[in-house]
């Protein structure tokens, strides 16, 4: 309790969790705060006037925040784009962290020369940006153009409802993970329960899942909340990162016209900026 209250003696300890708590609130009102037109659709982006009118409106009844170009309502694609940005950062940074940590516990357990290669293939892919995976996949799924065949890799997406954004981040961001718990699992597999568990014939998933992993996650914990350093990403946690990065692609759907999937907070925003609606702009820190 001490260290409960020490920690929340400094000013920017409240201030952060008092942002995010608002973040995820409005996340998960968001039913309440911005109902939806289409029940079945409710992350859709509201219109609330005519298309034809490209002329940004201020707040009023109708929209609290004011439209944007093609007469969308601001104040509803920012509630439900907090919605799908934590939705899409969590996600990621679940499935990423939990690849991670099982093949670094896994390689570090077993070590040799399947731990070495599993290393290895790491180090290789912590090499390669981010970015660049994300822009990869987003290439490898666009459908062929110029020619009749079928892109396999699009069929795929389509088939199994995968987001290439998703994918590309999970693939290119469980390796601190599994660096961390490898070193971790280095050092448990020497312990005397593991030794003494491996006389009882206990078999390798069980041991892994039952004595290493328990002893290895905790900072694979630290790691996810607090995040790597790496120059595409700053100091963030993955979880904004991914978030980012969602609502960045958005961002580019609204710019070109194409209104699909959910939106985007950050597109909303740069679209108040440029209507000159500052009434909205207190809203980018909950991507900070």
């Amino acid at each position: 309790m001490r260290r409960v209250r020490r920690l929340f003696s400094h000013w920017q300890i409240i201030a952060g969790a008092v942002l995010v708590g608002v973040f995820v609130c409005v996340a998960i009102a968001a039913p309440q705060l911005a109902p939806p037109d289409d029940p079945d659709n409710p992350s859709g982006l509201k219109r609330v006037g005519r298309v034809s009118d490209q002329v940004p409106h201020p707040p009023s009844d109708v929209a609290k925040l004011g439209t944007s170009a093609g007469q969308y309502d601001i104040y509803y694609s920012i509630v439900w784009g907090a919605r799908s940005a934590l939705r899409f950062g969590v996600s990621v940074t679940l499935i990423t962290a939990a690849f991670g940590v099982i093949i670094g516990a896994l390689s570090g357990y077993v070590g040799g020369l399947f731990g070495g290669a599993i290393m290895r293939v790491t180090d290789a892919l912590l090499a390669f940006p981010v970015i660049a995976g994300v822009v990869l996949f987003q290439q490898l799924g666009r459908p062929a153009t110029f020619t009749q065949l079928i892109n396999p890799v699009a069929t795929i997406y389509d088939t199994l409802q995968i987001e290439p954004l998703m994918l590309a981040l999970i693939v290119f961001s469980w390796m601190p993970y599994a660096r961390l718990t490898h070193a971790s699992a280095l050092v448990v597999r020497g312990a005397d329960f593991i030794q003494a568990s491996r006389a009882l014939g206990v078999s390798t998933p069980r041991m892994i899942f039952k004595h290493v992993l328990p002893n290895t996650i905790t900072p694979a914990l630290v790691l996810a909340a607090h995040g790597e350093r790496r120059p595409a990403a700053g100091n963030r946690s993955l979880i904004a990162h991914a978030a980012a990065l969602a609502a960045r692609k958005k961002f580019a759907c609204v710019v070109a016209g194409v209104m699909e999937g959910a939106p985007a907070l950050e597109a909303a925003l740069a679209e108040v900026e440029a209507s000159g609606a500052d009434c909205a702009l207190i809203f980018p820190f909950f991507m900070s």
